[in-house]
């Protein structure tokens, strides 16, 4: 280029500028940003999903409480679940009578995290009486599990075809609508977004 005319050099120049601006236009507009994005909101999705496995760090007792109205006076891992938490609303050393004396417990909202086939799971609650509902409050894949009596005692959030979130409260720690309220707050944090 060093023994060319000035005005080639200038007209090359320009040529250059030209194709580039018309390439980079041609790629916004195919969504070549859009797929970058959209791969980028899967991975988070993903990552948060495969975070939850410690349930206690993931749904700090703050959360919960601000979800169910009430204070949570004590945190543990659930009885019987490797992963999986319990958030108690009332706790005494001495709430249940066992045989030899009283055991320490209380009412308390159960977060489970469950490696299952979740159909299987649907089908069992079913085959028992329960009926299924969804909630729209509730944005993500879930089951809401009501008695035959009509009281909502579960909610499930469904992570995968063999994952879901299982939160249901015992010895009457909330109401039903409440289980429901929490299940929407849960799935607020699980899909990445802010809980006001």
């Amino acid at each position: 280029m060093n023994g060319m005319p000035a005005s080639v050099k200038g007209d090359h120049r320009f040529m250059v500028k030209k194709i580039l601006l018309v390439l980079l236009s041609w790629l916004v507009l195919s969504g070549y940003g859009n797929q970058n994005l959209k791969a980028d909101e899967s991975r988070t999705a993903q990552s948060n999903q495969t975070a939850i496995e410690d349930v206690c760090a993931y749904f700090p007792k703050e959360l919960v409480a601000k979800a169910v109205g009430k204070p949570i006076v004590k945190v543990e891992l659930a009885l019987g679940a490797t992963k999986g938490c319990a958030y108690y609303t009332e706790f005494r050393n001495d709430y249940f009578n066992a045989p030899g004396g009283k055991r320490p417990g209380g009412r308390s909202i159960q977060i489970v995290l469950e490696n299952q086939n979740v159909q299987k799971y649907k089908a069992d609650k079913q085959k028992t009486g329960n009926t299924i509902l969804t909630d729209p409050g509730i944005k993500m894949e879930h089951m809401i599990i009501k008695r035959a009596g009509g009281t909502i005692w579960q909610v499930a959030l469904v992570l995968g075809p063999e994952k879901y979130i299982r939160i249901h409260q015992i010895q009457d720690a909330i109401d039903g609508p409440t289980l429901v309220k929490l299940g929407a707050k849960l799935a607020e944090k699980i899909q990445g977004q802010k809980s006001s």
